[in-house]
């Protein structure tokens, strides 16, 4: 369904797609909408025909915004696919219940499936403002750690 340039996600349904190249953001969202019954996912569509923004609802109604994911399918053979995950709340409140989203199932199943199709040169990009640790030590210059 479409509407004044939004995009529901609808799970199982056959829903029109805006760029079936979006399919690596668009089914791992769908599937984790389909998992957690209290999320609703809203796209709207981005600044370039490969793009989309995503807005994860958590809660009964309307619900309250958990965090935006926006998806670039990419230009190949110049451009790589990325996701970016962006706006994200730590905790959230629910029927006045605080859940917390940092280091939560949520989170981790969230990740695993966007990073789950992405490929070699693809990218996922965290935004971590609201977790103090990691932001001290990017101030510090700290790198990543090796694999293995």
């Amino acid at each position: 369904m479409v509407e004044a340039g939004f995009y529901r996600i609808m799970s199982g349904s056959s829903a029109p797609r805006l760029n079936s190249s979006l399919a690596f953001c668009e089914e791992p969202l769908a599937l984790l909408e389909r998992l957690q019954p209290q999320l609703r996912v809203v796209g709207k569509r981005g600044r370039f025909r490969e793009e989309m923004n995503y807005e994860l609802y958590l809660g009964s109604g309307t619900g309250s915004r958990l965090l935006v994911v926006k998806c670039f399918a990419g230009r190949p053979p110049h451009y790589a696919r990325w996701v970016e995950v962006f706006a994200v709340l730590p905790e959230i409140e629910v029927g006045g219940r605080r859940i917390p989203f940092a280091c939560s199932e949520l989170e981790a199943l969230l990740l695993d499936l966007l990073a789950g199709r992405l490929g070699g040169g693809e990218s996922l990009f965290i935004e971590y403002i609201y977790d103090p640790e990691t932001s001290e030590l990017l101030k510090l210059g700290a790198h990543r750690p090796s694999p293995g």
